[in-house]
């Protein structure tokens, strides 16, 4: 009787735990916030700092000689239901950005639900976004707004799909 309890206990906070994951809209809307906005609302829906990567410069030469400088985007890492001694998580966020005063924000969020890469992919569709390019990285776009949709086997387990959307503005992917 304890076992079954457990296992209706367990799938219950599962089902509530994996309820307060994001929707597209909430996604799109982070590329409009700093770091910290980001992290103070992640953190609020039950999303796990993991760790953050500092822009790169780097001295580059152009075809004349003329040396200039590249910076790099830097980018904060969330994970979702993340097991304990693990790197594994149900999901994850990366967050790029730039303190360029024109820099744009992008978002990209990995999961490995089926259901809920369905449910966003719906969301996509429901914004009006046109596929653009249909190879191994599918391309929507709406007026504002450019979702780049892949979907790949996980390194640690053959067996499940790696669902990812990246999301960033439209001026940002005309510049890839």
């Amino acid at each position: 009787m304890k076992k079954i309890l457990l296992i209706i206990a367990g799938c219950f906070i599962s089902t509530i735990s994996f309820g307060q994951n994001l929707n597209l809209n909430e996604l799109v809307d982070l590329q409009d916030k700093n770091i910290a906005e980001v992290e103070e609302f992640l953190t609020s829906k039950g999303w796990e700092f993991i760790k953050a990567v500092e822009p790169k410069f780097q001295n580059k030469r152009d075809e004349k000689g003329r040396t200039y400088v590249t910076i790099s985007d830097a980018s904060l890492l969330f994970a979702f239901d993340k097991a304990q001694n693990s790197n594994s998580a149900n999901a994850f966020i990366n967050y790029f950005y730039r303190n360029d005063q024109d820099a744009q924000n992008r978002i990209e969020i990995q999961l490995t639900n089926k259901e809920k890469y369905t449910e966003l992919l719906n969301e996509i569709h429901n914004k009006n976004a046109e596929l653009k390019d249909e190879r191994l990285v599918k391309v929507y776009q709406n007026a504002n707004t450019t979702f780049k949709i892949s979907t790949s086997k996980q390194q640690t387990n053959a067996d499940s799909n790696l669902y990812s959307v990246f999301i960033m503005n439209n001026d940002l992917y005309s510049k890839e």
